[in-house]
């Protein structure tokens, strides 16, 4: 006997309404039937896919990616339903985000929080890996992936440059030197670098390869937040946007030993052609005009 879907979507709305209770009223059940039919998916399985005995649903390890398989089976659905029924309003569905590590912060206060205050547009933030994110954009489990690596070309995502922004060379005051010529007069500091997973790191490679400098690596990391906290820490000097650094440079938290135009990273948004409602062409629209207005 193969899977039955009908059991796998009741789990699924358990899972999503937080209680057998809520899931029978949304598929109009009694709580007895839905809890026997998700017990008839645990045997099917072999595996428990819900702790018993403590008052709330909480998921095993094995229901957890039972769950992540139903969503992505579930969504991509109603994506279906959506396309060939030519439905390009759906109000209060969430629009899917996915963001890579590298790029976070740009976004974070100036662009996405406007957007959890914006009553009419719901959305669902992801901050991953870019070869997670992208699988999960390909198999419909995001509508959006924002990230400055390109991804490999598939039929029917479309990519666009949403902001380019600017890189500069920063430190803590107490680590400042006396700089005449970059990046020469950085030997003696620490550097952070990023990983090679942030679209970033050869254009900065390429910035010291060009000067025959090599820094001084203390550590790598994909995520400009931690980068930047490391910076105020006065532990290493960092290449970093300006964008992200703008408020401590004005407070004198940072100074800057100088701007790389050399260094340009495109940050890029990729989403289906043929799929976008009207809430998340609103978004990117929203994004286009949101970035432009930042001075990065």
């Amino acid at each position: 006997m193969g899977l039955n879907y009908n059991h796998l979507l009741y789990f699924y709305t358990a899972v999503n309404t937080g209680n057998l209770k809520s899931a029978a009223e949304t598929l109009r059940l009694s709580p007895s039937t839905v809890s026997e039919q998700i017990a008839e998916l645990e045997e099917y399985f072999g595996k428990s896919l819900f702790r018993r005995g403590r008052g709330k649903l909480e998921l095993t390890d094995h229901g957890q990616t039972a769950y992540q398989f139903a969503r992505t089976i579930f969504t991509a659905g109603e994506r279906l339903k959506r396309t060939l029924r030519g439905t390009t309003d759906l109000a209060g569905t969430p629009i899917e985000i996915g963001v890579n590590n590298s790029v976070t912060e740009l976004f974070e206060r100036n662009v996405f929080m406007p957007l959890f205050k914006d009553e009419s547009t719901k959305i669902r933030l992801r901050v991953g890996e870019l070869s997670t994110l992208a699988d999960d954009l390909f198999n419909y489990s995001l509508d959006v992936v924002l990230t400055d690596r390109e991804i490999k070309e598939s039929k029917g995502i479309k990519r666009e440059i949403i902001q380019q922004p600017r890189y500069a060379l920063v430190a803590s005051p107490k680590l400042q030197p006396k700089v005449v010529t970059l990046p020469a007069d950085l030997r003696t500091i620490p550097f952070i670098h990023y990983t090679v997973y942030a679209g970033v790191r050869w254009e900065v490679d390429q910035y010291f390869y060009r000067a025959g400098f090599k820094p001084t690596v203390i550590g790598e990391v994909d995520d400009t937040g931690i980068m930047k906290h490391a910076v105020l820490d006065g532990l290493c000097y960092a290449i970093l946007p300006k964008a992200i650094v703008q408020k401590e440079l004005q407070k004198g938290d940072l100074v800057s030993l100088g701007d790389l135009p050399d260094v340009s990273v495109k940050i890029y948004a990729y989403y289906h052609e043929k799929e976008p409602t009207k809430q998340i062409r609103s978004v990117l629209e929203y994004l286009r005009e949101k970035t432009s207005q930042l001075n990065f």
